[in-house]
């Protein structure tokens, strides 16, 4: 992973903070499934449990 490290300070959790205090687990969803290109699309069961409603927010 390739990252710019002369940042000096990072949006993180609420706050600005030094870049190197803005870290994540290797775990997160967002990394390991991609979901962080569709945080603004929630989709939701029916009531039927077959179809699928998705929202874009």
């Amino acid at each position: 992973m390739v990252f710019d490290t002369t940042l000096e300070f990072a949006y993180f959790k609420g706050q600005i903070v030094p870049f190197s205090e803005a870290n994540i687990s290797i775990g997160t969803h967002a990394l390991h499934y991609g979901t962080g290109a569709f945080a603004g699309i929630r989709g939701y069961l029916d009531d039927d449990g077959e179809t699928i409603n998705v929202f874009r927010l």
